[in-house]
């Protein structure tokens, strides 16, 4: 029985490379797989710069992909699961929004993200201190790593939206402040990425029960 093809390798595993002096192997490039080198020669030394550029593209692209697929499933995972507790927002209002336009008027909402979850509020017309009052509910995934994102935009109807800034909370620094307080706290954040404008919100985390802490069982 005769094997017509090598064993495959994939190519994150491989990488091109020239040869030690170039100048006097001007039409060979080398693929290395782990403990082995192999040679390749091309007719001209353009086809095999064209050849190294392509592996390098091929292998960067092999590798995004690979971490994109893990990544997905990671998230998948995340989402498929009861999470360990919720948090309860309430987006109260905009204070001194940047305007984007001669009109020196804005129609801003604010999109509220955690991961791959995500609500908004209302538009509110022709204000920079917009009153949403939206309330909205986030299931948490991991209370060390969450993030809650507050973005604000201006609403065009005919062009898009203009960014008037963002902000963001960790869930670990909320839930020890409801520690402390023993119910919703209320803050006030500064927009960044813009020159004004700021937002006040109240946050309350719910830990689930089977999740606090549980004394450790001493032994028989």
């Amino acid at each position: 029985m005769y094997k017509m093809y090598r064993t495959p390798f994939f190519l994150n595993e491989v990488q091109a490379s020239l040869p030690i002096d170039p100048a006097v192997e001007d039409n060979i490039f080398n693929i290395c797989h782990i403990d082995k080198t192999f040679k390749f020669r091309t007719n001209k030394s353009t086809e095999r710069n064209a050849w190294m550029k392509f592996m390098k593209a091929a292998s960067k692209e092999y590798i995004e992909t690979e971490k994109k697929k893990l990544e997905k499933a990671h998230s998948h995972r995340q989402m498929s699961s009861p999470g360990v507790g919720r948090l309860l927002v309430c987006v109260i209002e905009g204070l001194g929004l940047k305007t984007c336009d001669s009109r020196d008027r804005c129609d801003p909402f604010c999109i509220v993200t955690m991961a791959l979850q995500e609500q908004k509020t209302i538009t509110c017309q022709g204000t920079q201190n917009p009153k949403w009052n939206a309330t909205m509910q986030f299931t948490l995934r991991d209370l060390k790593q969450d993030v809650l994102c507050f973005t604000v935009y201006d609403r065009d109807l005919f062009s898009p939206n203009d960014f008037q800034g963002r902000t963001e909370v960790r869930v670990a620094d909320v839930l020890h402040q409801c520690q402390q307080t023993k119910g919703p706290v209320t803050k006030r954040l500064k927009l960044y990425e813009v020159e004004q404008g700021e937002i006040v919100i109240k946050l309350d985390v719910h830990v689930f029960e089977k999740l606090k802490s549980v004394a450790p069982r001493k032994n028989d």
